[in-house]
């Protein structure tokens, strides 16, 4: 989204039904900087980590939680559930 130095790459987050998405853990990385830099956004039902800037090129990992209304094992009781529940989401796009 955008361009130039205002560009966000968006990239999704496996949180389905989630109604919190955060960032559990601070980077110490100078280059990102919460919701200058990088952020968490719900766009179309889906959580989405967006970086810009130089953070575009930080090695740091994120660790990201999410909190469901209902138990994720209770929505997804195995495997095979979320991946078809993934697989759609996909072929919507």
């Amino acid at each position: 989204e955008g361009s130039g130095e205002n560009a966000k790459v968006f990239c999704a987050i496996v949180c389905p039904n989630a109604h919190l998405v955060f960032h559990s853990k601070s980077l110490s990385d100078k280059n990102c900087f919460k919701f200058i830099s990088y952020g968490l956004i719900q766009k179309d039902g889906d959580w989405y980590l967006w970086r810009s800037g130089k953070c575009l090129n930080s090695p740091k990992a994120f660790e990201i939680g999410c909190k469901f209304d209902d138990p994720f094992e209770k929505q997804f009781p195995d495997d095979n559930v979320i991946f078809k529940h993934l697989a759609a989401r996909v072929r919507a796009y």
